[in-house]
């Protein structure tokens, strides 16, 4: 990589966050898809590299931000959501996924009742 490219690069990240910054002035979270499908099936050979994820611009601008899972999608593969937060503001986005946790959670209560009366 040139230097020039790199300065580039910087100069880029900076917009990004900025942009970022600018429309969470207006908001305390973001909620976002993590992937734009449900979880490939596990293959062998296959690269999750190559999986789309929705992470990539806040791993770059530096904002808080996690994923949670929010229930199941075709096939019974997993789906998530990723909650986005203002810089240094990672306990909301840690109490924002504790409540999405909570009420995306499975009643293992009654998954081990049907399991049993089965």
């Amino acid at each position: 990589m040139s230097a020039a490219d790199y300065l580039d690069a910087l100069r880029l990240r900076r917009e990004l966050t900025a942009a970022l910054d600018g429309v969470m002035q207006g908001a305390d979270l973001l909620l976002t898809a993590i992937s734009l499908d449900v979880a490939p099936v596990a293959a062998v050979g296959a690269e999750p590299t190559a999986w789309p994820l929705q992470a990539s611009p806040f791993n770059v601008t530096g904002h808080p931000a996690m994923s949670v899972p929010a229930g199941f999608g075709r096939g019974g593969m997993p789906l998530a959501v990723q909650i986005v937060g203002r810089p240094f503001d990672e306990e909301t986005v840690l109490r924002a996924g504790h409540v999405l946790e909570r009420a995306f959670a499975r009643d293992e209560t009654k998954e081990k009742n049907e399991e049993t009366s089965a």
